[in-house]
């Protein structure tokens, strides 16, 4: 079981993970998990777009402090 927040951040046009699959995913986990959408992104939003991918890192971090 872990014990520490979870955020799954997905590329809106992933073509190997649906959104839908992971919000599925995070409602089963025992504490939960926040899903985070990626605009226009696909499979890599760390490497397509660095700023935003950052920038997502960074709102979550704060949220869990």
């Amino acid at each position: 079981r872990l014990a520490l927040p979870i955020r799954f951040l997905i590329g809106e046009k992933d073509p190997t993970a649906a959104p839908e699959a992971l919000s599925g995913l995070s409602a089963v986990l025992p504490q939960g998990a926040s899903v985070a959408i990626a605009p226009g992104q696909g499979h890599s939003p760390f490497a397509e777009d660095p700023a935003a991918f950052a920038a997502q890192l960074a709102a979550f971090r704060e949220a869990v402090r």
